[in-house]
C-alpha cells in the first residue's frame, strides 16, 4: 500500500515537474518565436514584452503587445493585456471552448486610401496560407466563447481619400456567449464613447438553431459633422451641425432579414446645414420620430409621432438656377444607354403598395423666406410661425391637415388640406386665405408684369379649390381695400401694358374697395395645365375688358343690364326719345358720374344717301342728346357723339363704346389670346 502510494506520489511529482518545466520552456519559447517570426504568423513584425502560457490550466497571458504597419516601426495594434482561459480537451472532440477573453487598452489605427486598407497585405497573406492548405475536415468543428470582455479600447478610421478622422476613444466590448455550430443562443453586447462626448450602445440576442434574432441600438449625441466628408461629393457644403440620438430595436430572423420588425426613437438636434460661403441653407431645432413599426417586406412605415421643431430655410430664384439646385453636386459620369431588361413580373406582381401611417405629424415654431432676384426688383416674402397640423396620416386612406403662418406687417395666412396622397386626382378639397398683406411687398412682381408698383393697398385672398376625377374647379376671391399704384418705370419692360390706374379707378366701389371672383376650371391631366397662368390669364381679360370697355364694367358693379349699355335703337325719323331710351341714358349717365374718367362715345348708326331732312332730324337728335347728359351732371369732355352712314345698315341707334381718359394705349403680347370666360 504504502509503495503504491509512493508510486502515486512520484507519478504526481513527475508530472507537476514536467507541467513547471513546460512552463518554464513554453513561455519564453513563445515569446522568442513571436518576437522573431511574427512575419512567418501574420505578415507583420510583433514586439510582446511578456507571455506566459499555462498548457495545464489552459491559459495565456500577454502583456505590451505591439503588432507594427509594414514598414516595421509604426505601431499598428497594440494592447496593454490579453488573458484567454480554455478548456484544452475539449479540442479532442472537434470543440473550441473559451472559457474567458480579456483585452485591455486595445489601440488599433486604421488608414483607408481609396479601397485598401493598412491590413490588406495582411489578409493577403493568410490567403496565401489558404490556399496552400489543401487539407479537408469531415468533423465538423463547435465554437463557443464565453465572457468576452473587450474595455477601453481606442480605435482610430482615418480616410486618407476623404481626409476624414473617425475617433473611438473608449470602446467596450461584453458578450456573454457566443456560439456557433451548436443550437445554444448567443448574446453580445458592445458600449463605446464617441470622440465627440457621445456614446453608442449595442445588445444583440441570437438563436442559432431558429436563426432568430433581437437587436437594440442606442446611440447619443453622435454629431453630424463626422459625416461631412460623405455629404460633400453628393452637395456643396462646407459642413452640416448638429447631433443624431437614436433608441431603436430590431426583431426578426437572419434567414429572412428583409421581414424584420423595427420600432424605436430618433432625434436630431441643432442641425445647420451651410453652404460653400458658409451661409445657412436650413436650420432645425429638433427633430422627434417616435416609430411603431418599420418593415421593408411589406413597405410599411408606421409612426406614432412625428414632430419638427423651428425648422428655418430660404428659397432664393435667380435667372439660371436656386440656391438648391446649386447644392447638388454635377455629376460628369456619362448617363448609360444600354438596353436594360424589362423588370420582373412576378416580383412587380408581388410588390407591395407604399403603407406610411403617422399618428400626429407636427411642424411649428418654423419660418420660410422666398427670395426671388429673377425680377427687377429683388422680392422677398418672409413666412414666420409656420405651425403645420395632421392627424391619421395615410397614404392609403383620408386624410385632413390644417396650417396657419404668420406674414409681415401683422398679416396672416390659413390653410386647410383634405384628400388622399396615393389617389392625388380624386376628392382634394383645398383652401387657403391670406388676410392683411401690404400691396407694396407685391410691388416687385408688379414692376415686372405690368411695369407700375404698389404705393399703397391692403390685399385678401381667398382660394376653394376641388379636385375630383382630375377635374379642377377653384374659386378664388381677391379682396383688396385702397389700392394705389405709381407711376410707370421708364427703366423696365413689362409683359403687358395696360392702364392700370384708371382700371384699379373704375374696379373700385364707393368704399375703395375691389372685390374680385377668379374661377378656374381645368382638367390636371392636360399636360398645358398651369394653375397660375389660368389666374393670370383671367385677370388679365379683367383688365384688359374693364380698360377697354369700362361702362360694361362698371355696369356690371352697379348691377345694370349690360345690353342696355351697347346700343340704343331708333327709329330712323324719330326726333326726340322714348321712356326707355331715357332709362338708358340714364343708367349711362350713372355711369359717367361714377367714374369721371370713363369717355362715352355715342356713333349713331344710319343707312347711306339719307337726305338733307333726315340728316337734319340726325343733328337735332344728337344735340338734344349731349344737353340731355349735361343736364345728368356729366361733363361735355366725357361725351363724343358722331354718325356714321353704314352701307350695311340694319338698324338705326346709337352704337355706344367707352374707354378710360389715358395717356397710356393697350399693348398685349404677340402671343396674347384674349377670352371671354
Amino acid at each position: 500500500m504504502r509503495k503504491g502510494l509512493k508510486i502515486t506520489i512520484k507519478i504526481i511529482a513527475i508530472l507537476l515537474a514536467v507541467n513547471g518545466l513546460l512552463i518554464l520552456i513554453a513561455s519564453p519559447t513563445a515569446k522568442f518565436y513571436v518576437n522573431h517570426h511574427g512575419e512567418d504568423l501574420v505578415g507583420r513584425k510583433i514586439h510582446v514584452k511578456h507571455l506566459r502560457i499555462n498548457p495545464l490550466t489552459g491559459t495565456i497571458s500577454i502583456k505590451d503587445l505591439t503588432l507594427f504597419e509594414d514598414n516595421g516601426t509604426t505601431p499598428f495594434v497594440s494592447f496593454e493585456k490579453f488573458n484567454v482561459s480554455a478548456k484544452l480537451l475539449k479540442l479532442l472532440s472537434h470543440e473550441v471552448y473559451i472559457k474567458h477573453l480579456l483585452l485591455t487598452e486595445l489601440n488599433v489605427n486604421i488608414l483607408q486610401n481609396d479601397n485598401k486598407f493598412n491590413f490588406t497585405s495582411m489578409l493577403d497573406h493568410f490567403k496565401s496560407d489558404d490556399e496552400d492548405d489543401d487539407t479537408t475536415s469531415s468533423t465538423p468543428w463547435t465554437l463557443r466563447f464565453y465572457n468576452i470582455e473587450l474595455l477601453h479600447a481606442k480605435v482610430l478610421y482615418n480616410d486618407l481619400q476623404r481626409n476624414k478622422e473617425w475617433n473611438i476613444p473608449n470602446l467596450n466590448l461584453v458578450i456573454p456567449g457566443f456560439v456557433i455550430g451548436t443550437d445554444d443562443k448567443s448574446e453580445a453586447g458592445l458600449t463605446f464613447a464617441l470622440a465627440d462626448g457621445g456614446w453608442v450602445n449595442v445588445d444583440a440576442n441570437y438563436d442559432v438553431e431558429s436563426n432568430n434574432f433581437d437587436a437594440k441600438l442606442n446611440i447619443e449625441r453622435f454629431a453630424l459633422s463626422n459625416i461631412r466628408e460623405y455629404l460633400t461629393p453628393l452637395l456643396n457644403i462646407s459642413d452640416i451641425e448638429g447631433y443624431v440620438g437614436l433608441n431603436a430595436k430590431a426583431r426578426g430572423n437572419v434567414s429572412e432579414i428583409m421581414k424584420t420588425d423595427i420600432s424605436g426613437t430618433v432625434s436630431i438636434d441643432s442641425v445647420a446645414l451651410l453652404d460653400l460661403n458658409n451661409e445657412s441653407i436650413a436650420k432645425l431645432g429638433k427633430l422627434f420620430i417616435d416609430i411603431n413599426q418599420i418593415n421593408i417586406e411589406n413597405n410599411r412605415f408606421y409612426v406614432n409621432e412625428l414632430s419638427i421643431d423651428r425648422l428655418s430655410g430660404q428659397f432664393e430664384r435667380y435667372d439660371d438656377h436656386t440656391n438648391f439646385s446649386t447644392l447638388i453636386v454635377k455629376s460628369n459620369s456619362v448617363p448609360d444607354t444600354t438596353t436594360k431588361s424589362e423588370p420582373d413580373t412576378l416580383s412587380a406582381k408581388n410588390e407591395k403598395p407604399l403603407d406610411v401611417r403617422v399618428g400626429h405629424f407636427e411642424l411649428k415654431n418654423s419660418n420660410f423666406a422666398y427670395v426671388d432676384h429673377t425680377l427687377p426688383d429683388p422680392f422677398e416674402l418672409p413666412v414666420n410661425n409656420i405651425h403645420f397640423v395632421a392627424d391619421n396620416l395615410t397614404t392609403t386612406g383620408h386624410n385632413n391637415a390644417k396650417m396657419t403662418a404668420s406674414l409681415p406687417g401683422g398679416a396672416h395666412a390659413m390653410f386647410r388640406w383634405s384628400g388622399n396622397i396615393n389617389d392625388w386626382k380624386q376628392n382634394q378639397n383645398i383652401f387657403l386665405a391670406i388676410k392683411g398683406l401690404d400691396m407694396k411687398m407685391l410691388s416687385p412682381w408688379l414692376v415686372a408684369y405690368m411695369g407700375v408698383p404698389f404705393t399703397d393697398g391692403i390685399f385678401g385672398f381667398t382660394s376653394h379649390n376641388t379636385i375630383n376625377n382630375s377635374a379642377l374647379n377653384g374659386k378664388n376671391q381677391l379682396d383688396i381695400y385702397k389700392v394705389q399704384v405709381g407711376d410707370r418705370r421708364k427703366d423696365v419692360d413689362p409683359k403687358l401694358r395696360l392702364p392700370l390706374k384708371s382700371a384699379l379707378y373704375v374696379l373700385k366701389d364707393k368704399d375703395d374697395k375691389i372685390l374680385l371672383d377668379v374661377p378656374i376650371k381645368g382638367n390636371i391631366d392636360n399636360p398645358e395645365f398651369n394653375y397660375m397662368k389660368l389666374v393670370w390669364k383671367t385677370l388679365q381679360n379683367l383688365l384688359v375688358k374693364v380698360a377697354t370697355s369700362p361702362v360694361r364694367a362698371l355696369g356690371n358693379v352697379l348691377g345694370m343690364n349690360s345690353k342696355d349699355l351697347d346700343f340704343i335703337k331708333l327709329d330712323n325719323k324719330q326726333r326726340g326719345f322714348t321712356s326707355e331710351q331715357y332709362h338708358q341714358l340714364n343708367e349711362l349717365a350713372q355711369i359717367a358720374n361714377y367714374d369721371t374718367s370713363v369717355v362715352i362715345t355715342f356713333e349713331l348708326q344710319v343707312p347711306p344717301a339719307a337726305n338733307d331732312t333726315i340728316r337734319h332730324y340726325y343733328a337735332i337728335r344728337n344735340e338734344m342728346l349731349m344737353r340731355y347728359m349735361t343736364e345728368q351732371g356729366v361733363d361735355e369732355s366725357q361725351i363724343i357723339i358722331t354718325t356714321n352712314e353704314q352701307p350695311n345698315w340694319k338698324q338705326t341707334g346709337y352704337a355706344i363704346s367707352s374707354e378710360i381718359r389715358s395717356d397710356i394705349t393697350i399693348e398685349l403680347p404677340d402671343d396674347y389670346e384674349f377670352t371671354d370666360d
